[in-house]
């Protein structure tokens, strides 16, 4: 946490950085979330809690996060023994793999996260 922040900190006293950010803004690029949580649709995930690691084929990061959401889990950047899965994409990161699967977290592939959502009707 911290270090990401000494990182984010010194990224953006960089005045090329000051200059790209100030573009964008002027290009109408929202940098900002909109503050609104994804709609709920299910509460199958409620309770769960899921690390996504690496490069998926069907979904980007960010729209199988909101998936997620939508049927109530929780998303985190970190492996602990309270974390529900670890679902594992292409090129996942080494380390991740090894703590999950020493604090026996379940590894699981985007489908696998797919099966635990309801059936569509």
């Amino acid at each position: 946490g911290g270090v990401i922040a000494d990182s984010v900190a010194l990224w953006s006293q960089q005045p090329e950085n000051q200059t790209l950010v100030q573009r964008l803004q002027a290009a109408d690029v929202q940098l900002e979330a909109s503050g609104e949580p994804p709609k709920a649709v299910s509460d199958r995930l409620f309770g769960l809690t899921f690390v996504l690691s690496g490069v998926f084929e069907n979904y980007s990061r960010e729209q199988l996060q909101e998936l997620i959401q939508q049927h109530g889990g929780k998303i985190t950047g970190s492996i602990s023994k309270k974390l529900s899965y670890l679902v594992a994409g292409e090129n996942m990161g080494p380390a991740k793999r090894e703590k999950a699967t020493t604090l026996k977290v379940p590894i699981i592939s985007e489908n696998e996260l797919l099966a635990l959502l309801p059936v569509a009707e």
